[in-house]
């Protein structure tokens, strides 16, 4: 885990929560590690393991400010290209 971006995301999080508006989080948008995507990306199931540490890690760093969860962002690309 980045302790500076997870500090600087619970400080950004606590100002929105603060301004009255909710958090949503999208877990995967475009950042799988290329060492990933070299074995295979999200058709391989070796992707699974540490997508689920990644979901579980943002959660215990910020779920205590996060109102809701998205898997994926634009979901249709990543199955399509």
């Amino acid at each position: 885990v980045n302790e500076r971006a997870a500090a600087w995301y619970r400080r950004y999080f606590e100002l929105l929560r603060g301004a009255g508006i909710e958090v949503a989080v999208t877990l995967y948008h475009w950042e799988l590690p290329r060492w990933l995507d070299a074995r295979g990306g999200w058709a391989s199931r070796e992707s699974i393991d540490p997508f689920v540490r990644h979901t579980v890690a943002a959660h215990e760093a910020l779920g205590d400010l996060v109102s809701e969860y998205y898997l994926v962002n634009e979901h249709v690309c990543i199955v399509f290209l």
